[in-house]
């Protein structure tokens, strides 16, 4: 609900509604404290607290505030005609606040069904598969030791063997370090015509690409202005 303030650089007091961002205040405006303090209708907020007040700023309080706005929302324009926009708005609004706050206490007790379904099913399927995943681990422990041995004995084997086909891919990288430089140097004017050509390439859809811009952030900015326009209801 939007909040009233009291606007301090007047002789008599104006209000202020600051409005909400979804929905637009009316044209009229109450800019006098006498149609709220002095209203010749019994039961002003004047009277109700005692004739002890004369200043309009002890009465706005925490606890007359909502008594306040209930008397902004019914009061009457010059013509004596309720104007009932301001009123409506502000009850989509707390509709609006209702449904919302409906549908994420809803969603949020889905969440919690399914979470309490997995950990019950993922309990019982632990509770079933425990004695399994047991075995499993002491039949891997089992294989681990029984064959440590034979894997010691095939790395001391191959030892030697790795030690040479390091040193042959180590003679090969050398013997063609040369050929290598000659092909980079061979090919560095195709790679130079490559970067030519992709740079003219860019250059000549640079123009193309703007325009698709532009007509995008037209698109996205007119489907804003209207998802704006929808989220602002009528009036």
């Amino acid at each position: 609900m939007s909040r009233i303030f009291i606007k301090r650089l007047y002789p008599t007091p104006l209000l202020a509604v600051k409005p909400s961002p979804r929905f637009r205040f009316p044209t009229r405006s109450f800019n006098s404290f006498t149609n709220i303090y002095n209203s010749t209708t019994p039961g002003t907020a004047q009277n109700d607290e005692g004739s002890g007040n004369d200043n309009p700023r002890k009465l706005w309080t925490t606890q007359n505030e909502n008594h306040l706005i209930g008397r902004i929302y019914k009061l009457e324009d010059h013509a004596h005609k309720s104007d009932d926009r301001f009123i409506n708005s502000v009850k989509d609004s707390a509709a609006l606040k209702v449904d919302v706050t409906k549908a994420i206490g809803e969603i949020s007790s889905k969440i919690e069904v399914r979470f309490s379904k997995m950990d019950a099913t993922m309990a019982k399927l632990s509770a079933e598969h425990k004695s399994d995943m047991a075995k499993l681990s002491t039949d891997m422990a089992k294989i681990y030791f029984a064959h440590k041995s034979d894997m010691a004995k095939l790395s001391a084997e191959h030892k030697s063997d790795m030690a040479q086909l390091s040193m042959d891919m180590a003679k090969i990288y050398f013997a063609h370090k040369s050929d290598m430089a000659k092909l980079s140097a061979e090919h560095k004017s195709d790679m130079a015509k490559l970067s030519t050509d992709i740079g003219k390439n860019y250059a000549e859809h640079k123009s193309d690409m703007g325009k698709i811009y532009v007509e995008l952030k037209t698109d996205i900015g007119e489907l804003k202005s209207k998802v704006e326009k929808i989220s602002a209801g009528p009036g």
